[in-house]
């Protein structure tokens, strides 16, 4: 299976021998001779592994400047780690710091083979399972209704293939619509498993009575995730026909509502088994414009999903 590999080390006689074996077995490769190149390949391109050396020139034996670089790495390309000085307390400390696998020098060809066709086939496995999750996860998010008197515009950026975000929109006739934007805790695949279970709860639910519903809603996702886990949301119910926005901030963001800010309100979902829901009235008569947003729309490197509802007049 041809792969992408960056080959960190500074013994040139070492990278020599990596790229001809690498690229003789079919794989590309680029060498850097430090910490430092290595970090800017892999802010220039993406690798599918990394082999990195652990002892560079400036602290020969310790391995702490390799550590680091695993460190830094860590979540993006498989890491396997090498070193002359290899023991089990640095292989250990290695293993710890992100890298997926480690070698000692001078290391058998055969062996680092297929050490390289394993650890690429599974982030290659690992990456076809995201996409599926996204596509999935794309398809469990409403489209925005059309209504009167409202303008309705999503913005959904998950900071990794799939994401803790949950939004939807549930009509309630006669003028009136129900809105939700959840966030729930952890990132990745759990939480998008939570999403869903979160979505699933809120479309089986009675909107007519609102603070019942988030009661119940709480109590079943408490009883259905470990103690660690929490969602923060912000659910209103809009009526067109009194410009009323009934809403229920858990923990979350505040909505802002032209200038007015909607503070939280009530704590976060799924905490604690039993939650009294307080639900509080604005009118939207005469304004232009409400936001809603997760922590990622101010918060760098979490989830972004913004609602933005542009009131307009209508007969």
């Amino acid at each position: 299976m041809p792969a992408t590999i960056l080959a960190c080390d500074d013994n040139p006689d070492i990278l020599v021998a990596l790229s001809l074996l690498l690229r003789g077995a079919g794989h590309q490769v680029k060498t850097v001779d430090s910490p430092a190149a290595a970090r800017e390949a892999v802010a220039a391109r993406a690798f599918d592994l990394i082999l990195t050396d652990m002892n560079f020139t400036r602290d020969t034996t310790s391995g702490e400047e390799g550590l680091a670089l695993i460190a830094e790495l860590r979540g993006g390309a498989p890491v396997i780690a090498m070193t002359a000085w290899g023991d089990i307390e640095l292989a250990v400390q290695a293993m710890q710091r992100g890298a997926v696998d480690f070698l000692t020098k001078p290391f058998d060809n055969r062996h680092l083979l297929e050490k390289i066709e394993a650890h690429v086939q599974r982030k290659r496995a690992r990456e076809a399972e995201l996409e599926l999750a996204r596509k999935v996860q794309q398809r469990l998010l409403a489209t925005p209704p059309a209504m009167a008197g409202v303008e309705i515009a999503v913005r959904f950026e998950p900071a990794n293939e799939v994401g803790g975000d949950y939004y939807d929109f549930f009509p309630l006739g006669e003028g009136r619509l129900a809105f939700v934007l959840a966030d729930v805790s952890g990132k990745g695949i759990p939480a998008a498993l939570m999403m869903a279970n979160l979505q699933a709860l809120f479309r089986a639910g009675d909107h007519s009575q609102p603070q019942v519903l988030l009661a119940q809603i709480n109590r079943l996702f408490h009883a259905a995730t470990n103690d660690t886990c929490y969602a923060t949301l912000f659910y209103a119910i809009w009526d067109r026909r009194d410009a009323t926005l009934l809403y229920a901030n858990c923990g979350h963001p505040a909505g802002e509502l032209d200038e007015q800010m909607l503070d939280s309100n009530n704590t976060v979902i799924g905490m604690f088994d039993r939650l009294s829901i307080q639900m509080d009235a604005v009118s939207t008569k005469g304004r232009n414009k409400l936001l809603v947003y997760s922590d990622g729309f101010t918060d760098e490197g979490d989830d972004v999903t913004v609602l933005t509802f542009t009131f307009k007049e209508t007969d």
